[in-house]
């Protein structure tokens, strides 16, 4: 499956290797609330397509999965904005 992530954390390093060991999975997009920490994530992680604006990457059709890594006071607005639009989180 394509699946996409939401923060840059150690935590989301650690599950971008697992899922992407399982062979079953490829990183498609990420998500950081700034320009250069996304891009800075997303070079070390070989993707290339990054956000900015979640309403935006949650309309994409590149992955079908998102990982939320953002702080938890954040994941049941972005899982409830992800989900509205048919994306597994």
């Amino acid at each position: 499956m394509r699946f996409a992530t939401i923060g840059t954390s150690w935590i989301c390093s650690t599950f971008i290797k697992a899922a992407i060991t399982t062979e079953r999975y490829s990183l498609e997009a990420v998500y950081s609330r700034k320009l250069e920490t996304a891009e800075a994530f997303a070079k070390k992680h070989q993707v290339t397509k990054v956000y900015t604006d979640l309403t935006e990457m949650a309309k994409s059709d590149e992955f079908e999965v998102v990982y939320i890594a953002s702080p938890n006071s954040c994941h049941f607005e972005q899982a409830v904005l992800f989900l509205q639009q048919g994306t597994h989180v």
